[in-house]
């Protein structure tokens, strides 16, 4: 038996459609990120660190099994995090629009005024969130990539070349940098040249492609 746990930012709803059609032999539990859904935010400023302590918790409190993780988008660093620093709680994660490059991080201009006290208050708590977490991604990417070389765990990567949110060159990035590890047998992808960022929405199919291989890589089930 294999469990799965999703993250996105967003509340766990977003994962209903793999949840209409799970895998079998497997089970699905989707978290809400710290902030998002009936999650509250921290006071401070959120961390990649600080999400993979709480995923961190969750694994541990649910029945000792081969766990794959898949976040999209900020998902994505966050269970590649996760996987870095805590390899023999996660078989296999996989990284839907995943942000890795702190390259492609830079904040926008308009994001800087929408961070002070004086407007953040009045603007959504989900936009909130997100914008605090894009505030502090770069730097979090650029302390992943120095953890980079304890990776042991079997990554895919899913991704759309029309992905506005999340540009496709991330997915050359983490393959550049598993070859210079030697650690390339690590790293599987699928990048389709008509998706766009909303993989998990528009294109189930390829979710359960993605989750499939992690499954296969991570030796739970036989390849096809």
């Amino acid at each position: 038996m294999v469990q799965g746990v999703l993250s996105c930012p967003a509340n766990a709803a977003i994962w209903h459609t793999q949840f209409a059609a799970p895998f079998p032999k497997a089970n699905l539990v989707a978290c809400d990120r710290p902030g998002f859904g009936a999650s509250k935010p921290a006071a401070r400023d959120p961390h990649l660190g600080e999400q993979v302590k709480a995923l961190t918790h969750l694994i541990t409190a649910l029945p000792r099994r081969p766990t794959i993780l898949v976040g999209h988008s900020y998902g994505g660093p966050v269970v590649l995090m996760t996987a870095v620093r805590q390899p023999d709680l996660v078989a296999g994660i996989v990284l839907i629009g995943g942000s890795v490059d702190p390259s492609q991080e830079r904040p926008l201009w308009g994001q800087y005024p929408l961070h002070t006290a004086a407007v953040s208050w009045a603007l959504p708590g989900w936009l909130r969130q997100c914008n605090r977490e894009l505030m502090t991604l770069q730097g979090d990417l650029i302390a992943l990539e120095k953890e980079l070389p304890r990776l042991r765990t079997p990554v895919v990567m899913l991704h759309g070349e029309r992905d506005r949110q999340v540009p496709v060159e991330n997915v050359a990035f983490l393959r550049r940098k598993l070859v210079a590890l030697g650690k390339s047998g690590l790293f599987q992808e699928l990048v389709f040249p008509d998706y766009t960022h909303f993989i998990p929405w528009k294109h189930p199919d390829a979710v359960a492609e993605a989750v499939t291989m992690a499954m296969e890589r991570s030796g739970q089930i036989r390849s096809r």
